[in-house]
């Protein structure tokens, strides 16, 4: 499914052979990350995730992979003073295929 990371400004997602943990909202894994990229200062991206989490509309939580710089992946109970907490990117899914600038949609299909 194609998603929308709906803030700008964030890490940028990668996706690829281990990619970012995608969960529901209340945190149950539905699926990972396939690509990601910049459209329009906004991320774009494709996951692989359960079809009853793919309908448009559908908001979404993405883990971004840790980096060597960044916060770390330790469970809450093991973080201490001074670690830092790997927080969710919140995503919306889009639709199948992008709609076309000054293409009208027609009923029918005539």
């Amino acid at each position: 499914m194609r998603f929308q990371v709906d803030e700008t400004g964030v890490r940028a997602l990668r996706g690829g052979d281990e990619g970012e943990t995608v969960v529901n909202r209340r945190g149950r894994y539905v699926g990972r990350v396939t690509s990601c990229t910049l459209v329009g200062g906004v991320q774009v991206g494709l996951a692989l995730v359960e079809r009853r989490y793919a309908e448009p509309g559908t908001p979404l939580a993405i883990y971004p992979a840790a980096s060597g710089k960044g916060p770390t992946a330790k469970p809450p109970a093991e973080l201490g003073e001074g670690d830092s907490a790997i927080l969710p990117l919140w995503a919306t899914v889009l639709p199948r295929f992008p709609e076309r600038e000054g293409r009208m949609a027609v009923e029918g299909g005539d």
